[in-house]
């Protein structure tokens, strides 16, 4: 039977950084990037968004308020946009379980970021499965996310969760994930080998 194994998304399939586009909103609107992320970001306004509370009217709206400017969408999209890159080692290592697991996304993500992620890294369609924060309006490391994706493991099948926070890690764990705190690819595919999982590279 193949390994269930579910991912998160942002800095482990692929590196980011919210500051890229606290910048590139500060460079518009003639703002502070910490101002921005403050305002933000440390406000609620950011997690409502991918918890699905806000459609992207509403976040835009908020987002305005928030930094008292008149925002555009398309300019507010673009900045919010930007923060992922490439990882061709995590790339490769999808492409190397996509025919020999079961995968399964889970992510606290948004729909702009999402769509983005889908155009630009063809590879995260490769997983069939997926619980996306703002579509089931919960968010990691509550416990309710994993077990929703529990429900998808078969009996006696190997099931694994992959997090850089270790918060989601523990969560995971709990409720029955063999969960793993992601810390570079190296030491991942160590610990996939350890659980059991066929790798095609060393």
């Amino acid at each position: 039977m193949k390994p269930f194994i579910a991912f998160d998304l942002g800095n482990v399939l692929l590196p980011f950084d919210h500051m890229i586009a606290c910048r590139a909103l500060g460079a518009i609107n003639g703002l502070d990037p910490h101002y921005v992320y403050e305002r933000i970001f440390k406000s609620g306004i950011e997690k409502a968004f991918e918890l699905g509370n806000l459609s992207p009217s509403d976040f835009t709206r908020e987002c305005s308020d928030a930094l008292n400017v008149n925002l555009k969408e398309d300019d507010l999209v673009d900045a919010w946009s930007g923060i992922f890159s490439p990882d061709p080692e995590m790339e490769q290592l999808v492409e190397e379980l996509a025919d020999n697991a079961d995968l399964c996304l889970i992510s606290n993500t948004n729909s702009w970021h999402y769509n983005l992620v889908l155009r630009e890294f063809p590879f995260v369609a490769k997983f069939p499965r997926r619980l996306l924060s703002y579509k089931i309006h919960k968010m990691k490391p509550d416990p309710e996310v994993f077990r929703l994706a529990l429900r998808w493991v078969q009996s006696g099948q190997t099931n694994i969760f992959i997090d850089d926070i270790e918060e989601n890690v523990k969560s995971a764990a709990a409720v029955g994930f063999s969960a793993i705190h992601f810390s570079g690819i190296l030491p991942l595919r160590e610990s996939l080998r350890y659980h059991g999982v066929k790798l095609e590279q060393p």
